[in-house]
């Protein structure tokens, strides 16, 4: 699979949580595999590739924590983008390597000759608690009131 989505051909590759054989680098990538990769019992390269600030996936309580705590495992974080970076640094005294978000500005630019027409973007996922829907809703409201057009 990583050959066909990547173009790159490994002789040794594991996927999943079973069979966890002697590896280089082991990469935790959400926050409850971090323990994982912890946990090893074998020495390797242990890395945490952070995606988001995960504990505020969750209302405060016990996931919450555990995903806080994931930071301080002593794994090497690998973030995306430099503000996750930072709260690592400022939060835990963990320190992070970053790497940009991957837009091509080539082709993700503005476009000042494009007219635009107002408009608004709520994503509406009331299953996930932290985006906030009914917050959002309440919002689209206020905005209707001010700008009816």
């Amino acid at each position: 699979m990583i050959e066909k989505l990547f173009g790159y051909k490994f002789a040794n590759v594991r996927y999943g949580w079973r069979g966890a054989t002697k590896a280089d680098v082991a990469v935790a990538t959400v926050w409850y595999s971090a323990a994982f990769v912890r946990d090893l019992p074998f020495d390797c390269i242990k890395c945490y590739f952070v995606q988001d600030y995960e504990a505020l996936f969750n209302p405060m309580g016990d996931a919450y924590l555990l995903a806080e705590n994931s930071y301080r495992y002593g794994l090497i974080p690998i973030t995306i983008g430099r503000w996750l970076k930072h709260e690592l640094a400022k939060r835990f005294q963990v320190p992070a390597f970053h790497f940009d978000f991957g837009a091509d500005h080539s082709i993700y630019k503005v476009l000042p000759e494009v007219q635009r027409s107002l408009s608004v973007c709520f994503i509406y996922q009331p299953d996930k608690l932290r985006r906030c829907s009914r917050l959002g809703i309440e919002a689209l409201g206020i905005v209707k009131h001010k700008r009816p057009e």
